[in-house]
């Protein structure tokens, strides 16, 4: 049989493909299938799946195929992309064709792309993503990667003020503009007047000893001797009384 799936899905980037045959009427033995995954061509063509010599099947008797290792569809719609054709095979060679479906075929999935998994009800409502969500070798699809469960969908990147915990993008603290790793490990500030980023926290104004840096919203350290500065971290406006440069002259601190 050759399989020529739809558009609507692509082979898992180092996926490991895994195929099932079942049927009415006779028994397989799937450990004698063999099959063969062409992602360019989006084919994947299955060897000996019936092992009798004659077989004629009866009304409502039916072969069932179960591939594993397809990422899920963007949608489940009918497309002519899906088509399936079975062949004779003869010393290890198509012989000729059976038989041919080529339209009106449709793909039955639970969930909808980027979701891996997803809502019995909503196929869009992602509960998890795919890990490596890339395009896989060799095949003509371009997909963006999307390995990150934001609300419920999946995204490149988690928004700027969400972080990944490992598991989704979950939100930064109020007063984080931006953060990583923890909601309160504040990596850019600017939310209402949380205005200065001090080590990992977004402050209304710098501690002593450091200058508020409007243009970039950092708390920037004075420069030498400055107990304290104003416009520039070298401009001085006052001077530790407990170090030997504690006088203040022209904006520098001297001894």
């Amino acid at each position: 049989m050759l399989v020529v799936y739809p558009y609507q899905t692509i082979l898992e980037k180092n996926s490991t493909i895994s195929i099932k045959v079942e049927a009415d009427g006779f028994t397989i033995d799937n450990d004698l299938i063999s099959f063969t995954a062409e992602a360019s061509a989006r084919s994947i063509t299955i060897k000996n799946m019936v092992q009798d010599k004659v077989y004629t099947p009866k009304n409502g008797e039916k072969i069932t195929v179960t591939l594993n290792g397809l990422k899920n569809p963007y949608t489940s719609d009918v497309t002519d992309s899906f088509q399936m054709t079975t062949f004779n095979l003869v010393d290890d060679k198509f012989f000729y064709w059976i038989d041919r479906v080529t339209t009106g075929l449709t793909i039955n999935s639970k969930c909808n792309y980027p979701c891996k998994d997803c809502l019995d009800d909503d196929p869009s409502h992602c509960l998890s993503c795919y890990p490596e969500d890339e395009t896989s070798e060799g095949s003509s699809s371009v997909i963006e990667g999307r390995p990150f469960l934001q609300e419920d969908t999946c995204v490149s990147q988690c928004a700027a003020n969400r972080f990944y915990d490992g598991e989704r993008c979950l939100l930064c603290d109020p007063t984080c503009l931006s953060c990583t790793g923890t909601a309160n490990t504040c990596t850019s500030c600017g939310i209402a007047e949380f205005l200065y980023l001090h080590e990992t926290k977004c402050l209304v104004e710098c501690p002593t000893r450091f200058i508020e840096q409007q243009e970039k919203n950092l708390c920037v350290k004075c420069e030498g001797t400055c107990e304290t500065c104003e416009g520039l971290a070298t401009s001085c406006r006052s001077c530790n009384p407990f170090t030997d440069y504690k006088y203040l002259f022209r904006e520098t601190c001297i001894d």
